[in-house]
């Protein structure tokens, strides 16, 4: 049973987390036959896959049947369902079905295939309309070490559909997904410094339509940087990289036992260009106007910090400050920034 599932890598200091909050993430039963290469888990766990771009630091219900083919090479089959009965009533289940691969102790491949399925049913403010998704996702997942260099690559394909139901309309408006999206980060160890390079592109269009050519992230957690992919400046992209293309280079410094320095950057571009607008006066009234389109978002620097306090307790901070451009939709941008401090106990 876990209470609070917190990310120890050094570079998770960039990432988002809750304040105030306890609650049991999860709960789980495992089992393994006994003289047979099967296991069983079941109960409420967080399944994610590869950088979690499409789906990951999810806590759902489900079971998950695995078989261990050989001591390299393990498949399971898995199935979650999350049912909310409020106001925002929402169904979907995600199924998937995953080999994980290792030749030896340092590298890892895996290769997935996860669909999901939602289900929207009655809301009171639209006590007409419901719309459901099935949305595919095939990836391969690698990650591998070579004496003091890391390397981790993924590539995604998607495919699916949305239908929206309207039924005031009484029209079934429907929407195709075909979207990819690849990612590579490189890390060497030199001393106590780690030095990194992030590149990313994921497949974009200018709107949804008919056909939809943007990566979807699901349920993602995909947080590179503060601002521009973890808080969706980007449209479309947060915690994943829609209609997005990005270089970073990130800096781990490790000063001592306790205190761990991270500062970076990343350029920041759409794939396709998105409209932007401005708002002018007429007739004494600001109306919003379309005035040309952009893929430029801007440059973004950040600093984190992190610092153990003691084994149970540490601090975490992290600034971001963003060289706004036009390509987040508005006309002349002001620039953005982020700051985060908290404090994390752990039992």
């Amino acid at each position: 049973m876990n209470f609070e599932n917190m990310r120890d890598d050094d570079h998770a200091v960039m990432g988002d987390h809750q304040d105030g909050v306890i609650e049991i993430e999860e709960a789980f039963l495992g089992y393994r036959f006994p003289d047979l290469p099967f296991f069983c888990k079941a109960g409420r766990w967080e399944q994610s896959f590869g950088t979690e771009m499409f789906y990951g630091d999810e806590n759902d219900t489900g079971l998950m049947f695995g078989y261990r083919a050989a001591d390299t090479l393990i498949f399971t089959l898995g199935h979650f369902t999350n049912k909310e009965t409020k106001r925002k009533r929402k169904d979907h289940n995600m199924s998937f079905i995953k080999a994980d691969v290792q030749p030896h102790k340092r590298t890892k491949v895996s290769a997935f295939l996860v669909c999901v399925s939602e289900d929207v049913g009655y809301d009171e403010r639209h006590p007409k309309r419901r719309h459901d998704v099935r949305l595919y996702n095939l990836g391969i997942y690698c990650k591998a070490k070579i004496d003091d260099f890391d390397l981790e690559l993924e590539g995604n394909r998607q495919f699916g559909s949305c239908r929206d139901y309207v039924d005031e309309k009484d029209a079934i408006e429907k929407i195709d997904y075909k979207g990819y999206a690849v990612s590579a980060k490189g890390e060497v160890k030199i001393g106590n410094l780690r030095p990194a390079i992030i590149l990313g592109y994921g497949s974009g269009d200018r709107r949804h339509y008919k056909k939809g050519k943007a990566y979807v992230g699901y349920a993602s957690d995909y947080e590179p940087d503060n601002i521009v992919i973890d808080n969706g400046l980007a449209i479309g992209s947060r915690d994943t990289i829609s209609n997005l293309m990005f270089i970073r280079f990130d800096l781990c410094i490790k000063a001592d036992d306790k205190l761990t320095i991270i500062p970076g950057i990343g350029y920041y571009r759409h794939v396709k260009e998105i409209e932007v607008y401005d708002y002018v006066n007429v007739d004494d009234k600001k109306t919003k106007e379309l005035v040309g389109l952009s893929d430029r978002i801007g440059t973004e620097i950040d600093l984190g910090l992190k610092y153990v306090i003691n084994r149970y307790v540490y601090f975490r901070f992290s600034h971001g400050y963003l060289f706004t451009d036009e390509g987040i939709g508005i006309k002349n941008p002001d620039n953005a920034w982020k700051i985060e401090a908290n404090v994390t106990v752990r039992f």
